[in-house]
């Protein structure tokens, strides 16, 4: 089973940033890829890191390198 954890979470205010990079070379996709990837992969978490960290906003973000 894997771990559904982002590697950063960044907060600020009321917005709250989930980063998870990932290098291209070890997936074999596109940048753009990866990165929509990453993103879809932590959608579900919005409404409980809303409630976790009592934030309006929060962004996913792949960072593909």
């Amino acid at each position: 089973m894997k771990t559904q954890i982002p590697d950063l979470i960044l907060v600020k205010n009321k917005t709250t940033v989930l980063i998870d990079p990932t290098i291209v070379m070890e997936t074999k996709l596109g940048i753009r890829k990866a990165n929509e990837e990453k993103v879809n992969k932590y959608q579900h978490l919005i409404p409980n890191i809303q409630n976790l960290y009592k934030v309006d906003k929060v962004e996913v973000k792949g960072l593909a390198i």
